[in-house]
């Protein structure tokens, strides 16, 4: 069939499309539709669904209508590859024939086609970093990006106890309209490949913030994990009995609950939250805040207390706490008035409704029982909107009493006594699989070239696991997508003050620093001088997009591109002085032009001391006047230590840690 002829039947068969899809018609999943980016050069698979037994043909137009012919097996899935050329002329459309329907795809472009995946710091749209820009250059960062042939498929936030064939989405054209609403580093990932390829870049987001690695690798890929197998077990019954399912996590959080009323001592008979409760001895903490500046970091149960005036409880009203990580339940002089005791509600604001009350013979109390299961806990708020607050009927506050201020506050029980809390069916994005099953899964035969990753914030604290965990995620990916050697570029987690952090942050980025070592084919963007030390989502994404796009056009594209940063190899003893050695290191010298700052060493056995640090060629001289033998070094270990040292490119060496 011609071109001319191929176009003519798709114009005939333009309002057949547009009309509501019958039982037997033809179906695509969404990531195959209009504007999408096929992958250029390459065998790549199309797939849908029809009656069994179904004849199903294909015409591309860059294939001069040339029929490509499948039929649907008895599950009523039919596949069929076909051969994309180089990108060049375009758009191209595709036209996906069955016995009752024709599918036609227009506006298709070729070009190079990643995977963009992992947590909020991907999943972070560029609208969001706007407060980094002018409104002149931000208006002229959009207006360059609609100029571009970049288009996105973002896959729709959802989860699924087993592998998913759909999943919800669309693409969509980097114009002024959509590019804010684009994940900012993929956007500029793709920039600076379109700068040095000249194709158009598609683009695949499938990003949940605060996720879990184990929560995007299947369960064939978590097999070697049996701290994962309860999981893995509990998503098989919900697949197989969605019912028996929730029952069973309602009898286990039920117990849960139960376990906790037993093992932590202000729970027993609500002991601690009792009016005439002599908390005398207990410390103070100014809320709303993490307590993890004050008492370090400590998951388990947190109760706090505090009395206010009798009047500022007479009328009622409604106790606003803000947002409670994780879990909360709230007494007034012993008698519950709320609480949220389910996962996932964290980022959730607090309201509770206060009885009413005529005469009171002291002041009230209020005590909260806060369970944090993991990573920072404790009440965050505006301390303005920490308060009781009292409302006509027109909804106008007409009393607000502030509750901000000093707390007492006594540790409970930690979660080493109370046990992982079970895992809900379904909703929590953080469980096992769960993501992979329901964002990946379905998207398994598109053809990509590669994969770029930001995630590790939400595995922080569990860094041994996360040195086996990452690569064993890669290598579940490259079964997934039929691709042994499927480049994967990942960006270390960058400086920031979590709270009461004691290296866990350090260790995390070791962690991806080893995986990129260990593991073939892949790279890191190594950003310790891109952090925000008070915001976890650090805004100028346009470097970190542009070092991952450094190792795609350096080791998957073979460009003369530098992608390393100065590695630390080895140390050397010389007297008192203890020496780094460094590989890619041409040109090393620091950002900011002082001397090389968060150095530390420390002898044998002892404890790590700052160290003065000097450069010398490819080489860093460390040395402190109380350290007499250095065999010790660790390099940016601080959680929000901001590392400056770099070589000739400008790359920002990893923190890191040797020993001789």
């Amino acid at each position: 069939m011609t071109r001319t002829a191929l176009s003519h039947r798709i114009a005939v068969f333009t309002l057949a499309c547009l009309a509501p899809a019958a039982s037997a018609d033809v179906t695509l999943p969404s990531i195959l539709s209009q504007g999408m980016v096929l992958q250029q050069q390459a065998d790549v698979t199309l797939w849908g669904w029809a009656d069994p037994g179904e004849h199903v043909t294909i015409r591309a137009s860059w294939n001069e209508g040339a029929a490509i012919s499948a039929r649907t097996g008895e599950d009523g899935r039919w596949t069929a590859q076909i051969r994309t050329p180089a990108a060049g002329a375009g758009p191209q459309t595709i036209l996906v024939s069955g016995g009752h329907n024709d599918i036609r795809l227009d506006d298709v472009l070729l070009g190079e086609v990643w995977l963009c995946s992992g947590q909020s710091n991907m999943e972070w749209p560029l609208a969001a970093c706007r407060r980094w820009y002018s409104e002149e250059d931000f208006s002229s960062l959009l207006s360059e990006l609609g100029r571009l042939p970049i288009r996105q498929f973002d896959v729709v936030n959802s989860t699924a106890p087993s592998p998913n064939e759909r999943c919800d989405g669309r693409w969509l054209a980097s114009t002024p309209q959509n590019a804010p609403g684009m994940s900012a580093v993929a956007v500029f990932f793709a920039r600076h490949l379109h700068e040095r390829l000249g194709v158009p870049i598609g683009l695949v987001n499938a990003t949940w913030g605060g996720t879990i690695c184990e929560a995007w690798t299947s369960a064939e890929g978590l097999r070697d994990f049996p701290e994962f197998t309860p999981a893995v077990e509990r998503n098989r019954l919900e697949s197989r009995d969605p019912a028996s399912a929730i029952r069973a996590y309602d009898e286990a959080r039920a117990a849960w609950w139960n376990h906790l009323r037993e093992v932590d001592p202000g729970s027993r008979d609500q002991a601690w939250a009792q009016a005439n409760f002599d908390d005398s001895d207990w410390q103070t903490m100014d809320l709303p805040g993490f307590w993890e500046s004050k008492i370090g970091a400590f998951d388990g149960v947190v109760w706090f207390r505090r009395t206010y005036p009798t009047n500022a409880f007479l009328e009622g009203g409604t106790l606003e706490l803000g947002a409670i990580d994780d879990m909360d339940t709230v007494w007034l002089d012993g008698t519950r008035v709320g609480g949220l005791e389910v996962m996932g509600r964290w980022q959730e604001t607090r309201a509770y409704d206060l009885p009413r009350s005529e005469v009171r013979l002291h002041d009230p109390s209020i005590a909260i029982r806060v369970v944090d299961t993991g990573g920072d806990g404790g009440i965050r708020c505006a301390p303005d909107l920490f308060r009781v607050v009292s409302a006509s009927n027109s909804n106008r506050v007409t009393f607000s009493q502030p509750l901000a201020g000093p707390w007492k506050y006594k540790l409970g029980a930690s979660m080493a006594d109370l046990g992982p809390f079970p895992q809900a069916p379904r909703a929590n994005p953080n469980v096992p699989t769960v993501l992979y099953n329901a964002m990946i899964a379905p998207i398994d035969r598109f053809k990509i070239r590669g994969a770029i990753w930001y995630q590790g914030e939400a595995n922080r604290g569990r860094a041994e696991q996360y040195q086996r965990l990452l690569p064993a995620m890669i290598q579940d990916w490259r079964r997934t997508f039929h691709d042994p050697e499927l480049p994967f570029y990942l960006v270390q987690i960058a400086p920031f003050a979590y709270g009461g952090d004691q290296g866990q942050a350090a260790e995390i980025r070791e962690a991806q620093l080893l995986t990129m070592l260990n593991v073939p084919h892949t790279g890191m963007a190594a950003i310790m001088d891109l952090g925000e030390t008070g915001d976890i989502h650090p805004v100028n994404k346009d470097p970190v997009g542009e070092r991952l796009a450094r190792w795609a056009l350096s080791q998957t594209y073979g460009l003369d591109v530098a992608c390393r940063f100065p590695l630390a190899t080895g140390i050397e003893q010389r007297g008192r002085e203890l020496v780094v050695h460094f590989d890619h290191a041409a040109g090393l010298h620091t950002l900011d032009g002082a001397p090389p700052a968060h150095f530390e060493i420390a002898e044998a056995r002892g404890e790590y001391q700052p160290a003065s640090a000097r450069i010398e060629a490819d080489t860093v001289v460390l040395s402190n006047p109380t350290v007499t033998a250095p065999v010790r070094v660790r390099y940016c270990w601080g959680a929000a230590d901001e590392g400056t040292l770099a070589n000739e490119h400008g790359l920002t060496a990893s923190s890191f840690r040797l020993e001789k």
